[in-house]
């Protein structure tokens, strides 16, 4: 059985969500904070490797929207007659970005992803690395992966292009896990955030990966046992599957 952290995080929401997401899949939207976030990410990268290019924060949102729609997220229908009805709406907006704000907030996370961008490469100055690299682990007949954004060493760089959150630590601990269980090195995690410039270390130990090994066979058990209750909160809220849920 595989499990990523994507995966792993959606039954630690909310079993039902879990199930729902792989017995009924839906096609994926194009969320223009994603987008942002996409186009960012690559920035970086190129920054790291040399290519210190000059680019303007208007004419990058252009080209992202391309000749799509925009729509606001509040637009975004959630009441259904059926699956079907669901999948039919959610296939309707290929071609559409959705945004959670005015366009302009959008031109200036860009601006300011760049010009962080640029200051971080240069702190960090990175001299052997690899991006977007693939890992994975075995714990007994589960296995765990996931892609790392940045690997230099015995380093792990968890790239961030909006607000800082707790979550994004247990993420670092889940790659973490991985980077131990495969070379039997425990890694210096590194949260970067594009928006504020920051570069926050995470340090791990045998007692928090240990810990987060159990939770990981945990959520594999109750995965592997069909078990998937509905777990009801505020997550519920923006659950596309909320229609159909019997919580």
């Amino acid at each position: 059985m595989k499990l990523s952290y994507s995966a792993y995080m959606s039954y630690k929401t909310c079993p039902r969500k879990y199930y729902y997401e792989r017995v009924y899949p839906i096609p994926q939207l194009r969320y223009a904070d994603s987008e942002v976030g996409n186009y960012l990410h690559n920035y970086f990268y190129s920054v790291l490797n040399g290519e210190n290019e000059s680019v303007d924060a208007d004419k990058i949102w252009e080209k992202i929207k391309g000749e799509s729609i925009l729509i606001s997220a509040k637009e975004i229908k959630d009441d259904f007659q059926d699956f079907d009805d669901m999948v039919a709406y959610y296939s309707s907006l290929s071609d559409k970005i959705i945004l959670w704000r005015d366009e302009k907030d959008y031109v200036n996370k860009i601006k300011m992803g760049i010009e962080n961008s640029i200051k971080i490469a240069k702190a960090l100055n990175l001299k052997s690395f690899n991006v977007e690299k693939w890992m994975n682990a075995k714990i007994d007949d589960l296995l765990i992966y996931g892609r790392f954004d940045i690997i230099s060493e015995n380093d792990i760089f968890e790239l961030k292009t909006g607000g800082e959150r707790e979550d994004y630590y247990l993420q670092l601990a889940f790659y973490a896990l991985i980077f131990y269980l495969k070379n039997y090195i425990i890694p210096r995690g590194r949260l970067v955030y594009l928006q504020n410039g920051k570069i926050i270390d995470v340090k791990f130990n045998f007692n928090v990966l240990n810990e987060i090994m159990e939770d990981v066979i945990k959520v594999g058990k109750g995965i592997k046992n069909e078990d998937f209750p509905a777990n009801k909160g505020e997550n519920c809220r923006f659950c596309p599957y909320k229609f159909i849920c019997d919580y």
